[in-house]
């Protein structure tokens, strides 16, 4: 997807996902998120005195990129309006607030109004988080 910056509905502070490291085969993709470029926002949140990822973030990730692929696969169009409808979150591990995240996100169930999809968040090949977000197509907004 060349233009999958353009497809996120949010403003660049916002944005939770910084690549699209492949969109092949259809039904997946996987993006990628550098958090060492957001030490202001993670820098506050802290374990044991080391600043980590805070879960919504990588939640947040997760529906970026499932957006994403909804996106890439004609599901949603660009003025279609999406809501988060679910979200179910595991978290295996914690995230350094230096670390590049890859989200594997698949789509599970796909229908004319609702879609489901379950992401894969891994650091350097570790999963750190299994999230499952489900995603209704609002259909278009006022122009």
């Amino acid at each position: 997807m060349d233009d999958w910056l353009v497809g996120l509905p949010y403003g660049e502070a916002f944005r939770f996902v910084d690549e699209v490291i492949s969109s092949d085969p259809p039904g997946q993709i996987v993006t990628r998120t550098n958090y060492a470029t957001r030490a202001s926002l993670i820098g506050a949140h802290g374990v044991a005195g080391e600043a980590v990822v805070p879960g919504v973030l990588l939640a947040e990730q997760a529906a970026q990129s499932a957006y994403l692929l909804g996106r890439s696969m004609g599901w949603l169009r660009a003025k279609d309006r999406a809501l988060l409808g679910r979200l179910n979150c595991t978290f295996e591990w914690p995230v350094s607030d230096r670390a590049s995240v890859e989200a594997h996100v698949t789509a599970q169930v796909v229908g004319s109004a609702v879609a489901g999809f379950r992401a894969e968040l891994r650091v350097e090949g570790r999963v750190v988080a299994r999230i499952v977000v489900a995603v209704k197509n609002l259909g278009p907004g006022d122009e």
